[in-house]
């Protein structure tokens, strides 16, 4: 099984604002972590990936 943050199984996450997003996929470049971020205005935010390899 890939793990979680690698190009086989990037950590996806949904935001509402550009600004959240850079901020989200400058976390995830620091760790080298693959992320897929989806700018999503009328959604609630779901950052549960990123939290959790923040916080294995």
């Amino acid at each position: 099984m890939a793990k979680l943050g690698s190009t086989k199984k990037p950590a996806i996450v949904r935001v509402q604002t550009f600004e959240r997003a850079e901020e989200i996929t400058a976390i995830c470049e620091k760790n080298n972590w693959e992320v897929i971020v989806g700018i999503e205005p009328d959604r609630v935010e779901d950052i549960s990936d990123v939290e959790y390899l923040l916080n294995p």
